[in-house]
């Protein structure tokens, strides 16, 4: 068995484990991934600031049900963002990375860019060119954060956020042309032609993209020799009304942010949302 704090055993038959992976953007229905919430959630609950913390605004979490290198069954925990104001604790799987230590070249930046904001607000100096410095800056970091966030695939291969997003976005603009031009053939012909429709992604990664709990997951696995079998996300605490999001119910991932990071990571094609529950990896 590993000795790992963020691995959790699981007491199931070899008949239990799933075969296949299933698809990530599809709500997850595996019973072990059912199992494994009930724990985390139970977890959770045990602990004052995180249980005092989700009933107040509701968290996404996940777990990813895993065969370790010696064919140890078991599940990783993880949720998205922050929970107490931390990205790091020992139960759950870690962040990709982690721009949250005080004295870290993040925090650094974020605070000068803050004393500019005071700046602007006060009327202190020119505004214009303060304003025209925050935006240089601002974009400066952002393009920064993106470089450290290197996403590890299920081969091997490692990619930065930054390109990853960039990557995917010039594919699907390339199949879109593709399918247009299919579609305009099929219309001159009098045939029909059903074009395929892909999700948009945009050209730079959003804001918090790769905090979700999957990728950090599947990261974590890829990168300590764990299987992944199956994979869920689930909300607990504060039901989000706004989002659509309930205790205790199980969600796809997200396209905003995951569908550029989760097609890379497990080598999926980019009209995944269109198949089955089960995936090929």
């Amino acid at each position: 068995m590993p000795q790992d704090s963020r691995f959790h055993l699981l007491d199931v038959l070899p008949s239990e484990l799933p075969a296949t992976l299933n698809n990530p953007f599809l709500p997850c229905s595996e019973p072990l991934c059912r199992r494994a919430a009930t724990i985390i959630a139970a977890t959770v609950a045990q602990n004052e600031s995180w249980s005092k913390e989700i009933a107040r605004r509701g968290k996404m979490f996940g777990t990813l049900i895993v065969r370790s290198a010696d064919n140890t069954p078991g599940f990783l925990a993880a949720y998205s963002g922050n929970l107490n104001k931390s990205n790091n604790h020992p139960y759950f799987v870690p962040p990709i990375f982690d721009a949250t230590p005080e004295d870290g070249y993040f925090r650094r930046k974020e605070a000068e860019i803050t004393a500019i904001n005071r700046a602007i607000e006060t009327g202190e100096g020119d505004v214009e060119a303060l304003a025209a410095k925050r935006a240089g800056m601002s974009a400066q970091l952002q393009q920064w954060l993106f470089e450290q966030y290197v996403i590890t695939d299920i081969a091997g291969n490692r990619m930065s956020l930054g390109e990853l997003f960039a990557r995917c976005h010039n594919e699907l603009e390339r199949l879109r042309a593709e399918e247009r031009t299919r579609e305009i053939a099929a219309r001159r012909s009098r045939g029909e032609y059903s074009a395929r429709q892909y999700p948009r992604v945009p050209l730079i990664p959003p804001a918090a993209a790769g905090d979700c709990a999957a990728p950090k997951l599947l990261q974590y696995a890829f990168e300590n020799g764990y299987t992944p079998l199956a994979l869920a996300e689930f909300w607990l605490g504060a039901s989000n009304v706004v989002a659509g999001r309930e205790a205790m119910h199980f969600y796809g991932a997200c396209r905003g942010k995951c569908y550029p990071i989760l097609t890379y990571m497990l080598h999926l094609p980019l009209d995944i949302e269109m198949e089955s529950g089960l995936v090929e990896i």
